[in-house]
């Protein structure tokens, strides 16, 4: 018998301000959970994830051209 509890990382909401091309191109595959806003090639996004690192691979994954990023 094994009584083993698995505890996973909680994630929290990152917010991410960048610049990208406008107009840009964006992959989205349906199982993302990102809020975007994006305005004259400046956009913020609300990503859930475990870190920001993960977060910025999260939205890398999505837009490709991302130029630079504002909040570091």
């Amino acid at each position: 018998m094994s009584n083993v509890i698995e505890f996973k990382p909680k994630e929290d909401v990152f917010i991410l301000s960048f610049i990208m091309p406008n107009p840009t191109q964006m992959n989205k595959t349906g199982d993302e959970n990102i809020t975007l806003e994006a305005k004259d090639g400046k956009g913020h996004a609300w990503i859930v994830a475990k870190n920001k690192t993960e977060a910025k691979k999260k939205l890398n994954a999505m837009i490709t051209n991302i130029t630079e990023w504002l909040d570091d």
